[in-house]
């Protein structure tokens, strides 16, 4: 049964968890590394207890993976738009015709970088990883209500910067 259910979740979700660990480590082979930490940890857990909520609780591994890789490094590597690796983010088309649309995106991935880093993570999970208010509020041990304000907040950070 758990292998199933490990199956399962990885098949849906290890894209996605690696995506939001490369928005975070700005390495893909890192990324790759820490993808498949989160998943090892994810495995040892199933085998232990039940897991009500396979998305939620593979990006609080993941999140806690990242915090972990950053404690154990000592210059931190923040994001580059230079660095950003076009195959990650899929959502971004190359044609003229999204050209404007991807130059906006840039402009605001600029601006999220100088959020707080609870902004930055929170407006990330909620609108490019699509997670809902729910699974935030578990990866980051906050109620719903508490989770929902910093999501407003930080939209509204967003919307003052640009």
């Amino acid at each position: 049964m758990e292998e199933k259910k490990f199956n399962e979740a990885y098949q849906k979700y290890a894209g996605n968890i690696l995506r939001y660990i490369y928005f975070k480590v700005s390495d893909y082979d890192t990324a790759c590394d820490l993808t498949a930490d989160t998943f090892a940890r994810f495995w040892k857990v199933l085998n232990r207890e039940p897991v009500v909520n396979s998305k939620a609780f593979l990006y609080s591994i993941a999140n806690g993976i990242v915090i972990d890789h950053y404690r154990k490094k000592k210059n931190q590597k923040k994001i580059s738009l230079e660095s950003i690796d076009q195959r990650l983010l899929g959502f971004i088309d190359r044609s003229e015709d999204n050209l404007s649309k991807r130059q906006e995106l840039e402009e605001v991935l600029v601006e999220l970088k100088k959020l707080k880093k609870e902004y930055h993570d929170i407006l990330l999970l909620y609108y490019v990883e699509e997670l809902k208010v729910t699974e935030i509020s578990v990866i980051f041990h906050k109620t719903q209500n508490n989770t929902r304000v910093i999501l407003h907040r930080a939209l509204q950070a967003l919307k003052k910067q640009l």
